[in-house]
C-alpha cells in the first residue's frame, strides 16, 4: 500500500471521510503513521543502508550522530577499509584494554578492528595517521519518513496493516479512548512481531536451486 492508501484505510476504520475528515485532520494520519512505520523499522531493524566515512588524522572516535550523512544509526554491522581492501574486526573494549597494548589509543596507523564506546561513538584501532582513506560502513538505521502520496513501506504488503493499527491506536489513546487503543496497540504488536521474524530470517536459509523439480 502506498502513502495515500494507507491514510485512506485509517479513515475508513475510524468512520471518517478521507476526502472531507470532520474530526481527525490529514496531517493527524499522517503523523500517527509515520510513527508506526518509525516505531516497525526501530524494533525489527529491517531497513539496511551503508556510508563511506572518511578516516581523519589521529581520530579514534567518530560520532555516528553526524558523521554518516545524518541517518540514524541503530546498528553497525560491518566495516570496510578501502585502502587495505580488509573487512575490519568488531571487538570490544575490554579486549583492547587487557589484550592489547596498554596505550592502544596511541597507536596509528590503517585501522584493523573497529568498536563501539557508549551510544554513539564509533572507534577505531589503530587510528588513522593521516587525513586519507575511507572505510565503508554497512548498518541499520531508520528509513525516511513517508511523504508524498506514492510513496511505500519498504518492507512486505502483509506487515503493513501494522502501521494502520499502530496509527489508529495513537489517534484513539489522543481521545482517551483507552480500551479500544489498547486493542489496536495489541494487533500492532502482532504485525511487529512478524516483520522482525521476517527481518532475522532473510539470510538464515540460502535460496536452494533444484534441477527437475
Amino acid at each position: 500500500m502506498n502513502f495515500s492508501e494507507l491514510q485512506t484505510e485509517v479513515f475508513r476504520r475510524l468512520d471518517e471521510s478521507s476526502s472531507n475528515p470532520a474530526f481527525w485532520t490529514v496531517p493527524d494520519v499522517k503523523s500517527a503513521l509515520n510513527e508506526g512505520y518509525e516505531e516497525m523499522s526501530d524494533a525489527s531493524e529491517w531497513y539496511e543502508s551503508n556510508a563511506n566515512l572518511p578516516l581523519l588524522s589521529k581520530r579514534t572516535y567518530y560520532d555516528m550522530r553526524t558523521c554518516f550523512g545524518g541517518d540514524t544509526v541503530l546498528t553497525l554491522k560491518q566495516a570496510f577499509n578501502s585502502t587495505t581492501r580488509r573487512w575490519l574486526n568488531p571487538v570490544e573494549l575490554r579486549e583492547l584494554d587487557y589484550r592489547t597494548h596498554t596505550q592502544w589509543e596511541d597507536v596509528t596507523g590503517e585501522p584493523q578492528s573497529w568498536f563501539i564506546r557508549g551510544l554513539f561513538w564509533l572507534g577505531t584501532f589503530p587510528k588513522q595517521g593521516s587525513d586519507s582513506g575511507v572505510m565503508k560502513m554497512y548498518f541499520t538505521s531508520l528509513p525516511p519518513a513517508l511523504s508524498a502520496g506514492g510513496d511505500e513501506p519498504g518492507f512486505p504488503q502483509e506487515f503493513q496493516y501494522g502501521i494502520v493499527e499502530y496509527a489508529l491506536g495513537d489517534l484513539l489513546s489522543q481521545e482517551a479512548e483507552t480500551k479500544k487503543a489498547l486493542s489496536h496497540f495489541g494487533e500492532y504488536l502482532t504485525y511487529e512481531a512478524g516483520l522482525k521474524s521476517y527481518t532475522e530470517g532473510r539470510i538464515s536459509l540460502d535460496r536452494i536451486n533444484r534441477l527437475n523439480g
